[in-house]
Order: C-alpha cells, then sequence, then structure tokens
C-alpha cells in the first residue's frame, strides 16, 4: 500500500512540474500519448487423497496465482492520419520529459505488481529453493540436538499437536489458565477474548505438522511449525455448526541450554517437574507438586501464532474429487541421505543398508500399505490400530466416521505400487524415522448407500504419490521379516482385544508408540511435502 501510495505521489507531482512546461512550449500541439498499463490479479483414501478442501483429510491447502506480463504501449493518436515531426525545440523537451516521467511510472508500477505477485505465489518453492531450506533447517535442528541430545522431532511435534489440542478444547473459558507455562502472556489473552467465551471447538483434527525454521537467539531458541488442521465450532447463541479448515504458524521458544523431557513427558501435556497432567494457575503453579513453572523454562512455550488461512468446510462434500497434484515432482530426498544409511547400518551391526531395505520394503512398507488401505475401504480402522500412531489414527478414524453418518464409503480397488523410493533417514537418542514416497495406483471412488458413485471413477485406476514415515523407538532390533500385520507386536497374541488406545488385551502394552516394532506415523501429500 505504501508503494502504490508513492506511485500516485509521484505520478501527481510529474503532471503538475510538466503540465506548465507542455502549455508553455506546445500550447497547439496535435499530440497525444497514452500509457496502456494492463495488471491481472490474478480426499479421499487416509492421509488425504483427492482434496483436502473437498473432503477435508488431505493434510494440504494451496493457494496459486496466474499473472500475464504487464507492461506499457503507447498509443499514438492525432486529428490527422499523419505525424508532423517538425517539433521546435520546447515541444521536443516536453516530450522527452513526458516519456521519462511515464517510464518511471511504469517501472514503480512493475516493481509493485512483482512484489504482490511474489507475496501470493511465494509458497511455490522451486526444487533448489526447497533443498536449501531442507538442508538449513535439518542443520539447524543438529545445532538445537548438540546443545541438548534428548531433543527429538517426533516428539517435539508430539508435543505440538497436543498443546494445540489443548489450546482449542480450553479457548474462551477459565481451563486456559492450566496451560499457562505453555504459553505466552499475549496468546493467553487472545484465547481469552468475550468472542470465545460463547464458542465451542470440538473435533479438532490435526491434518500435517511441519518444522519450517529454526531460530537461535542469545538466551533462547525457537523453532516455527506450520499446522494445517480442522475442527468444528459451534455457538451458544446460534444453532448453526461450522467446520473450519485452516492453516497456521505456531512460534515455539525456550530457553537456551534446556534439556528436552524424555516421550512420557512429551507425548502429552504434563507437568515438566512431576509428570501430573498439565494443572497450573496462573502464576504457574502445579496443583499436584506445587513445583512453579516458568515459561520456556523447562518446556517449550507458545510465544506467538498466525492464521495463514481460515475456510469453512461443509461435511456435505466427501465426494467431491480434486485432479491429483504433485505425482510428476522429483522426490525430495535427504541432503545427507547416504551418511545417514551409513550411520542406521552401523547402529543396528549391519554389514550394508541395502540388506535392511529390502526387508524392510517388502515387510513394512507393502504390507501396511495394502493393509491400511483395505481398512479404509472397509471402514473398520481398528483392524490397524497396532499399526499406527496415535495421531495418525485419530485423524482418520474422524473422517471414517464422517462417512459412515452420511452413508458413503471411500473404496480404493485394484491397487497396485508401482515402485518404492527411500527419500529420508532420521535417528535421534529415542526414535528412529524412515520416511518413502510411494508410487501406487488404484480405483478411487465413493458410493452412496445405494452403492451409486457420487466421486472419483470406478473404472479407471488413478496414479498417485504419497510420502508414508516410520518410527520405532531407538534400540528395538525386531527383524522386519518377523512382523506380523496379525498379532500384537509385543507379546503374539491375537488382535481380538486391542483397544481404541492401542493397547494389547493380553499383555496390556500400548503398541502404537513404536516400542515394539515400526508404527506408521504420518501420511504427506507429495505437493505439500517439505522433507
Amino acid at each position: 500500500m505504501k508503494l502504490k501510495l508513492k506511485i500516485v505521489a509521484i505520478s501527481f507531482t510529474l503532471f503538475v512540474l510538466l503540465a506548465p512546461i507542455h502549455l508553455v512550449f506546445v500550447p497547439s500541439t496535435p499530440l497525444g500519448i497514452m500509457p496502456t498499463v494492463q495488471l491481472h490479479d490474478v480426499e479421499a483414501r487416509p492421509g488425504g487423497g483427492s482434496s483436502f478442501r473437498s473432503s477435508g483429510r488431505r493434510s494440504s491447502s494451496s493457494s496459486s496465482s496466474s499473472r500475464s506480463s504487464s507492461g506499457s504501449s503507447f498509443s499514438w493518436g492525432s486529428s490527422s492520419s499523419s505525424i508532423d515531426v517538425d517539433l521546435d525545440f520546447g515541444e521536443f523537451i516536453a516530450i522527452i520529459l513526458i516519456i521519462i516521467a511515464i517510464l518511471i511510472i511504469h517501472y514503480y508500477y512493475q516493481k509493485y505488481d512483482e512484489k504482490r505477485t511474489r507475496r501470493v505465489v511465494s509458497s511455490k518453492a522451486t526444487k533448489d529453493n526447497l533443498t536449501n531450506k531442507l538442508q538449513l533447517t535439518d542443520n539447524r535442528l543438529t545445532q538445537v540436538r548438540d546443545r541438548d541430545p534428548s531433543f527429538s522431532r517426533v516428539l517435539f511435534l508430539d508435543f505440538v499437536h497436543s498443546l494445540y489440542h489443548k489450546y482449542y478444547n480450553y479457548r474462551g473459558n477459565e481451563k486456559m489458565q492450566f496451560l499457562s507455562p505453555y504459553l505466552s502472556q499475549g496468546i493467553l489473552n487472545e484465547a481469552n477474548k468475550p468472542q470465545y467465551k460463547n464458542q465451542r471447538v470440538t473435533e479438532i483434527v490435526v491434518g500435517s505438522l511441519n518444522i519450517t525454521e529454526v531460530g537461535e537467539w542469545t538466551n533462547n531458541e525457537g523453532i516455527k511449525v506450520e499446522i494445517e488442521a480442522n475442527y468444528t465450532v459451534s455457538y451458544s447463541d446460534k444453532k448453526e455448526v461450522y467446520r473450519h479448515i485452516v492453516r497456521e504458524a505456531w512460534f515455539l521458544v525456550r530457553q537456551k541450554g534446556t534439556q528436552s523431557a524424555p516421550p512420557e513427558k512429551m507425548q502429552s501435556i504434563t507437568c515438566p517437574q512431576c509428570g501430573a497432567p498439565a494443572h497450573f494457575n496462573d502464576a504457574g503453579k502445579c496443583e499436584y507438586c506445587e513445583s512453579i513453572i516458568k515459561r520456556g523454562v523447562m518446556q517449550w512455550s507458545l510465544d506467538r501464532r498466525t492464521v495463514l488461512s481460515d475456510e469453512q468446510f461443509s461435511a456435505q462434500l466427501l465426494g467431491t474429487y480434486a485432479e491429483e497434484e504433485g505425482t510428476e515432482l522429483a522426490t525430495i530426498r535427504q541432503t545427507n541421505l547416504a551418511k545417514q544409511q551409513q550411520d542406521f547400518a552401523q547402529a543396528h551391526n549391519f554389514s550394508e543398508f541395502d540388506n535392511f531395505w529390502r526387508n524392510f520394503e517388502s515387510h513394512i512398507v507393502k504390507e501396511f500399505f495394502l493393509a491400511i488401505y483395505a481398512a479404509w475401504t472397509a471402514q473398520n480402522w481398528q483392524t490397524v490400530r497396532h499399526l499406527l500412531s496415535d495421531r495418525l489414527y485419530e485423524t482418520n478414524e474422524f473422517w471414517i466416521q464422517q462417512y459412515k453418518a452420511q452413508g458413503l464409503v471411500n473404496r480404493l480397488d485394484n491397487i497396485k505400487i508401482q515402485k518404492i523410493v527411500l527419500a529420508k533417514v532420521e535417528c535421534d537418542k529415542y526414535y528412529e524415522a524412515i520416511t518413502v514416497r510411494i508410487y501406487a495406483s488404484c480405483n478411487d471412488y465413493v458410493t452412496d448407500k445405494k452403492g451409486k458413485v457420487i466421486g472419483g471413477a470406478k473404472n479407471k485406476a488413478r496414479k498417485f504419490t504419497e510420502y508414508w514415515t516410520f518410527i520405532r523407538r531407538t534400540g528395538v532390533e525386531k527383524p522386519e521379516s518377523e512382523f506380523d500385520l496379525h498379532h500384537c507386536p509385543s507379546c503374539g497374541a491375537p488382535l481380538d482385544k486391542m483397544s481404541m488406545a492401542a493397547e494389547c488385551g493380553y499383555c496390556g502394552s500400548k503398541v502404537s508408540t513404536g516400542n515394539f516394532s515400526w508404527v506408521l506415523s504420518l501420511i504427506t501429500q507429495d505437493e505439500v511435502y517439505q522433507g
């Protein structure tokens, strides 16, 4: 806006200065110059195939802009069919000055248009830019891990996920103070605004969490996380209920030198001192151990948040389909993937990584993929509970229930895997994570209660690719070839007593944390994967 005002000011000033010159030197010239400047303003499947906007299950939202080349074309006109070029000195000077004025205006218009366009399409990063950004983020996370050997990306994102749920569950009511050590005063003030007092947020589904920036200052360090989620908002004074699709940026900080808590204190919002459920007063005093927890000293604290987009969602659009995006994009591989493979092999005493990879590809990736897709079509997510992290299970179970409520079924028939590509290997003190890109196809369509196809194509294969991230606890040595989809990975008992919390009814073990074998932690669509 400031640049636009400058353009207007410059244009007006030049007009005031040049108009008298034109009147003095060329009072009766038939010559007219007019610049013409044109400025153009221009799901289905588990994990979010088709469209997040239409089905709410895709963990992405994107924006794009089309811009035509803008420039100045000069229209020369006169009262006769020819132009008299026999100009005196005054006329010549006036014409030159007006042309210079037009060029200056055009230059600033272009600058403004380019700046506006860059703001709109900045999310469409080139592969080189994305690679450089990924490398920078990984390097800075390594520096965080050097200062804090207990730091785990997996556990950090679990903490953010839990905090996100708590924030929206408590927003607008007195329970928000329970989170006082984890929220800045500004965040607390915002969450207690009068407009939120009559709102209730439920059915919170987090689609994706991505670490996009890491910062370090004299006394503090911070991490920016982009979150894509959707939730339902109801009002105490209205009958309307709305579902929102949101994309947010959360900026979390802590005091430099703080050491990360162990998994049992990071996977939920608890007192970092005693481990009890977060229940603090305004001063940050724990109700259970009475310790005073200061913001950012023993745990990460949300310093500020930005809502990047917020759209209302209609649940009646579950059968709507959109074209696949990103399938033809090159695979984004970890910049030091070869070294990570070597380190992983050495940690597990493998002679070479390739032997492990062949077993992992066949017995984990392929078997998980086929079982999970079958469970989605059967609308029986419980059959793969032991294969999924809590977050992934809850997200997709919600959408299965939405389909059931509307009498719809998303069918995935004739599933074929074309190839599997290794994209990333990451290890820390607590977790190992392996990300692969899966190239596949299936007949992806939605039917209603009568079996009528209302979305997708029953007889046409839909090609797609997705990034799947598998995790397990560091130190687990169970061979991938011994993994059995149909038994508890802890005790080997049947799955008939596996609870929704992923606790085996025979041995009591919680198997969704990767303590006993690999679990699928994340499905990311190819057009939004950032490494």
